[in-house]
């Protein structure tokens, strides 16, 4: 896995960038700020293709070119499409405090794992409120620890009910695939 930092940032002038938020109802924009995922979940083809690695942009290009691209565009959420966007926990409190530091006027989504969650202090869930954060995706994929042990998800319920209770305790919107 190659350092995504020296990568050139994604020319969004190629996208009618005003038709897609049309489309969308929203002034929303998709961005993806890593790749890979080094979990080992039997059901997803990430753990063959990437091997279970991850690398991500550092978080001082994940501010300057969301920053960027959020004065340029005009969009007032930014949904992030990374496979597991809170992998690096320090890099991820990096961007929310560049986001809050910027006084950036736009909310975000992002994906994450019950387990990622679980490792974020409470003061961590108030920081990434206050940074705009205001919706997480967390792959549950299962009702039982029996399915989860079979699909390699290496999650709780527990877990899931942990992080459950943090979003609504900080009033951020959850979905969970199945």
């Amino acid at each position: 896995m190659e350092p995504m930092d020296g990568l050139p940032a994604a020319d969004y002038s190629l996208i009618p960038v005003q038709q897609y938020f049309g489309l969308k109802k929203r002034r929303q924009l998709d961005y993806v700020t890593s790749t890979g995922c080094r979990y080992r979940c039997r059901f997803c083809a990430d753990p063959f293709v990437f091997k279970r690695q991850w690398t991500g942009l550092s978080a001082d290009q994940v501010v300057e070119r969301v920053t960027d691209l959020v004065q340029e565009s005009g969009a007032t959420d930014v949904n992030f499409q990374d496979e597991t966007f809170f992998t690096d926990r320090r890099r991820t409190l990096e961007i929310a405090k560049g986001f809050f530091e910027r006084k950036l006027h736009f909310s975000w989504a992002a994906t994450m794992r019950a387990d990622q969650g679980c490792r974020l202090t409470d003061d961590d869930w108030q920081r990434l409120k206050r940074s705009g954060l205001r919706k997480l995706l967390i792959g549950v994929e299962a009702g039982s620890e029996r399915m989860h042990n079979r699909l390699g998800k290496d999650i709780t319920l527990e877990q899931v009910n942990e992080v459950s209770r943090r979003c609504r305790d900080t009033d951020i919107a959850v979905t969970y695939p199945f």
